[in-house]
Protein backbone atom coordinates (compact mmCIF):
# COMPACT_ATOMS: atom_id res chain seq x y z
CA UNK A 1 0.00 0.00 0.00
CA UNK A 2 1.51 3.15 -0.98
CA UNK A 3 0.42 6.90 0.65
CA UNK A 4 0.76 10.40 -0.50
CA UNK A 5 -0.50 13.68 0.43
CA UNK A 6 -1.58 16.36 -2.14
CA UNK A 7 -1.94 19.57 0.12
CA UNK A 8 -3.06 21.48 -3.42
CA UNK A 9 -5.68 19.40 -4.19
CA UNK A 10 -6.89 19.34 -0.17
CA UNK A 11 -6.32 15.80 -0.47
CA UNK A 12 -5.85 14.43 2.50
CA UNK A 13 -4.55 11.09 1.24
CA UNK A 14 -4.00 9.20 -1.95
CA UNK A 15 -3.99 5.08 -1.40
CA UNK A 16 -2.96 2.70 -3.95
CA UNK A 17 -4.62 -0.69 -2.86
CA UNK A 18 -3.33 -2.46 -5.93
CA UNK A 19 -1.24 -2.18 -9.02
CA UNK A 20 -0.06 -4.50 -11.24
CA UNK A 21 0.60 -4.50 -15.54
CA UNK A 22 -3.24 -5.63 -15.25
CA UNK A 23 -5.17 -3.23 -13.07
CA UNK A 24 -4.68 0.00 -10.81
CA UNK A 25 -7.12 -0.14 -7.86
CA UNK A 26 -7.31 2.88 -4.94
CA UNK A 27 -8.79 5.75 -3.71
CA UNK A 28 -8.40 9.36 -3.37
CA UNK A 29 -9.80 11.34 -0.04
CA UNK A 30 -10.53 14.75 -0.51
CA UNK A 31 -11.53 16.66 2.95
CA UNK A 32 -14.18 19.50 1.05
CA UNK A 33 -16.61 19.30 -1.62
CA UNK A 34 -15.13 18.97 -5.12
CA UNK A 35 -16.73 21.22 -7.42
CA UNK A 36 -14.71 20.81 -11.02
CA UNK A 37 -14.68 16.93 -10.65
CA UNK A 38 -12.66 16.28 -13.99
CA UNK A 39 -10.11 18.84 -13.10
CA UNK A 40 -9.76 17.71 -9.49
CA UNK A 41 -9.29 14.16 -10.82
CA UNK A 42 -7.30 14.60 -13.75
CA UNK A 43 -4.53 16.74 -11.44
CA UNK A 44 -5.15 14.00 -8.72
CA UNK A 45 -4.15 11.05 -10.82
CA UNK A 46 -1.34 12.71 -12.15
CA UNK A 47 0.01 14.10 -9.09
CA UNK A 48 0.08 10.82 -7.48
CA UNK A 49 2.54 9.53 -10.45
CA UNK A 50 -0.52 7.43 -12.05
CA UNK A 51 0.34 8.23 -15.91
CA UNK A 52 -2.51 10.32 -17.83
CA UNK A 53 -6.05 8.88 -17.99
CA UNK A 54 -9.23 10.61 -18.47
CA UNK A 55 -12.12 10.33 -15.33
CA UNK A 56 -14.88 8.58 -16.06
CA UNK A 57 -17.80 9.24 -13.58
CA UNK A 58 -21.57 9.76 -12.95
CA UNK A 59 -24.29 12.20 -11.99
CA UNK A 60 -25.53 9.85 -9.04
CA UNK A 61 -28.42 9.80 -8.31
CA UNK A 62 -29.13 6.44 -5.82
CA UNK A 63 -30.54 4.58 -8.85
CA UNK A 64 -30.48 0.64 -10.48
CA UNK A 65 -28.82 2.48 -13.67
CA UNK A 66 -25.57 1.18 -15.47
CA UNK A 67 -23.98 3.04 -18.07
CA UNK A 68 -21.65 1.48 -20.31
CA UNK A 69 -18.69 2.75 -21.97
CA UNK A 70 -16.98 1.03 -24.79
CA UNK A 71 -14.68 0.39 -27.58
CA UNK A 72 -13.02 3.18 -27.01
CA UNK A 73 -16.25 5.48 -26.69
CA UNK A 74 -15.63 7.94 -23.86
CA UNK A 75 -18.46 10.46 -22.64
CA UNK A 76 -18.70 13.90 -23.88
CA UNK A 77 -20.74 14.84 -20.64
CA UNK A 78 -21.21 13.76 -17.61
CA UNK A 79 -24.09 10.84 -17.97
CA UNK A 80 -26.80 10.14 -15.33
CA UNK A 81 -26.46 6.90 -13.36
CA UNK A 82 -24.87 4.81 -10.70
CA UNK A 83 -22.98 2.24 -11.86
CA UNK A 84 -19.86 1.96 -14.64
CA UNK A 85 -18.81 -0.33 -17.04
CA UNK A 86 -15.74 0.29 -19.45
CA UNK A 87 -12.68 -1.54 -21.33
CA UNK A 88 -10.86 1.33 -21.84
CA UNK A 89 -7.51 1.80 -20.82
CA UNK A 90 -6.96 5.54 -21.41
CA UNK A 91 -9.73 6.06 -18.59
CA UNK A 92 -10.40 5.20 -14.92
CA UNK A 93 -13.55 4.26 -12.98
CA UNK A 94 -14.44 6.73 -10.05
CA UNK A 95 -17.20 5.99 -8.03
CA UNK A 96 -17.89 8.97 -5.12
CA UNK A 97 -19.07 8.30 -1.59
CA UNK A 98 -19.67 9.66 1.81
CA UNK A 99 -20.94 7.14 3.40
CA UNK A 100 -22.56 5.14 0.83
CA UNK A 101 -20.54 2.16 -0.50
CA UNK A 102 -18.21 1.69 -3.46
CA UNK A 103 -17.88 -1.17 -5.79
CA UNK A 104 -15.44 -1.87 -8.11
CA UNK A 105 -14.80 -4.96 -10.13
CA UNK A 106 -12.53 -5.79 -12.45
CA UNK A 107 -12.48 -8.41 -15.07
CA UNK A 108 -8.71 -10.14 -15.71
CA UNK A 109 -10.08 -12.10 -18.57
CA UNK A 110 -12.31 -10.30 -20.39
CA UNK A 111 -10.25 -6.81 -19.40
CA UNK A 112 -13.70 -4.91 -18.32
CA UNK A 113 -13.82 -2.94 -15.14
CA UNK A 114 -16.53 -1.44 -13.56
CA UNK A 115 -17.95 0.49 -10.21
CA UNK A 116 -20.84 1.23 -8.22
CA UNK A 117 -22.63 3.80 -6.40
CA UNK A 118 -24.38 1.27 -3.48
CA UNK A 119 -26.32 3.41 -1.32
CA UNK A 120 -29.50 2.07 0.72
CA UNK A 121 -31.93 2.80 -2.67
CA UNK A 122 -28.90 1.56 -4.88
CA UNK A 123 -28.46 -1.55 -3.21
CA UNK A 124 -32.13 -2.41 -3.13
CA UNK A 125 -32.53 -1.43 -7.08
CA UNK A 126 -29.84 -3.99 -7.13
CA UNK A 127 -27.47 -2.21 -8.89
CA UNK A 128 -24.35 -4.62 -8.17
CA UNK A 129 -26.47 -7.52 -9.54
CA UNK A 130 -26.87 -5.12 -12.24
CA UNK A 131 -23.53 -4.23 -13.16
CA UNK A 132 -22.97 -8.62 -12.57
CA UNK A 133 -25.20 -9.40 -15.44
CA UNK A 134 -24.24 -6.56 -17.73
CA UNK A 135 -20.91 -7.87 -17.51
CA UNK A 136 -22.27 -11.20 -17.95
CA UNK A 137 -23.76 -10.13 -21.12
CA UNK A 138 -19.92 -8.57 -22.13
CA UNK A 139 -18.55 -12.25 -21.86
CA UNK A 140 -17.83 -11.96 -18.39
CA UNK A 141 -18.33 -15.35 -16.34
CA UNK A 142 -18.72 -14.44 -11.99
CA UNK A 143 -15.82 -16.77 -11.55
CA UNK A 144 -13.49 -14.72 -13.16
CA UNK A 145 -14.45 -11.13 -11.35
CA UNK A 146 -12.57 -9.55 -8.47
CA UNK A 147 -15.03 -7.45 -6.58
CA UNK A 148 -13.59 -5.03 -3.84
CA UNK A 149 -16.14 -3.18 -1.03
CA UNK A 150 -14.60 0.04 0.03
CA UNK A 151 -14.85 2.14 3.33
CA UNK A 152 -18.47 2.97 3.86
CA UNK A 153 -20.34 3.57 6.76
CA UNK A 154 -21.18 0.32 8.70
CA UNK A 155 -23.99 -1.14 11.27
CA UNK A 156 -22.18 0.43 13.87
CA UNK A 157 -23.54 3.51 12.83
CA UNK A 158 -25.89 3.50 9.88
CA UNK A 159 -28.84 4.37 12.35
CA UNK A 160 -32.27 4.39 9.92
CA UNK A 161 -35.88 4.16 10.62
CA UNK A 162 -37.56 0.59 11.54
CA UNK A 163 -40.04 1.18 8.04
CA UNK A 164 -36.32 1.26 5.99
CA UNK A 165 -34.36 -1.15 8.83
CA UNK A 166 -36.46 -4.13 8.03
CA UNK A 167 -35.27 -4.26 4.32
CA UNK A 168 -31.93 -5.27 5.46
CA UNK A 169 -29.30 -7.14 7.44
CA UNK A 170 -28.88 -5.50 11.23
CA UNK A 171 -26.65 -5.42 13.78
CA UNK A 172 -27.44 -7.87 16.23
CA UNK A 173 -29.41 -6.02 19.01
CA UNK A 174 -30.47 -3.38 17.22
CA UNK A 175 -33.66 -2.88 15.08
CA UNK A 176 -32.39 -0.02 12.79
CA UNK A 177 -28.81 -0.26 12.88
CA UNK A 178 -28.06 -1.70 8.93
CA UNK A 179 -25.10 -3.55 6.95
CA UNK A 180 -24.89 -2.47 3.54
CA UNK A 181 -22.29 -4.15 3.51
CA UNK A 182 -23.83 -7.40 3.97
CA UNK A 183 -26.73 -6.67 2.26
CA UNK A 184 -24.47 -6.36 -0.94
CA UNK A 185 -22.00 -9.15 -0.58
CA UNK A 186 -25.05 -11.51 -0.23
CA UNK A 187 -26.32 -10.31 -3.81
CA UNK A 188 -22.70 -10.84 -5.27
CA UNK A 189 -22.78 -14.21 -4.05
CA UNK A 190 -26.05 -15.11 -5.11
CA UNK A 191 -24.73 -13.63 -8.89
CA UNK A 192 -22.44 -16.42 -8.75
CA UNK A 193 -19.01 -14.77 -6.99
CA UNK A 194 -17.37 -16.68 -4.75
CA UNK A 195 -16.59 -15.54 -1.80
CA UNK A 196 -12.76 -15.14 -1.72
CA UNK A 197 -13.45 -12.99 -4.80
CA UNK A 198 -14.66 -10.27 -2.62
CA UNK A 199 -12.29 -8.22 -1.07
CA UNK A 200 -13.42 -6.08 1.94
CA UNK A 201 -12.55 -2.99 3.72
CA UNK A 202 -13.73 -2.81 6.76
CA UNK A 203 -13.24 0.84 8.11
CA UNK A 204 -16.35 2.72 8.97
CA UNK A 205 -16.97 6.27 7.17
CA UNK A 206 -18.64 7.69 10.00
CA UNK A 207 -16.30 6.14 12.83
CA UNK A 208 -13.20 7.14 11.43
CA UNK A 209 -12.73 10.74 11.28
CA UNK A 210 -9.34 11.06 10.52
CA UNK A 211 -9.08 9.11 7.73
CA UNK A 212 -12.70 9.71 6.07
CA UNK A 213 -15.41 12.25 5.59
CA UNK A 214 -19.00 11.50 6.32
CA UNK A 215 -21.81 12.87 5.48
CA UNK A 216 -23.74 11.92 8.32
CA UNK A 217 -21.35 12.94 10.50
CA UNK A 218 -20.49 16.39 8.37
CA UNK A 219 -23.77 17.33 6.54
CA UNK A 220 -23.20 19.27 3.47
CA UNK A 221 -19.43 20.16 4.35
CA UNK A 222 -18.37 16.63 3.96
CA UNK A 223 -15.25 15.87 1.57
CA UNK A 224 -15.70 12.89 -1.34
CA UNK A 225 -14.05 9.41 -1.43
CA UNK A 226 -13.08 8.60 -4.76
CA UNK A 227 -13.10 5.28 -5.78
CA UNK A 228 -10.74 4.50 -8.82
CA UNK A 229 -9.79 1.57 -10.80
CA UNK A 230 -8.30 1.57 -14.26
CA UNK A 231 -6.94 -1.01 -16.56
CA UNK A 232 -3.10 -1.32 -17.55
Amino acid sequence: MQKATLKTLDLSSVTVLGKSSEVLLGFFVSRTPVENKAEFLRTAWTQAGLGSKTPLYLKQVHSGTVVQFLNGNLPAQVATGDAIITDSRNAFVVIQVADCLPVLFFDPVKKLAAGAHAGWKGSLAGIVTRVVQQLGHLGSRPENLRIWLGPSIRSCCYEVDVERAVLFPRRDGSERHIDLVSFNRKLLEEGGIRKDDVFIDPRCTACSAEQFPSFRREGEKAGRIFACLALG
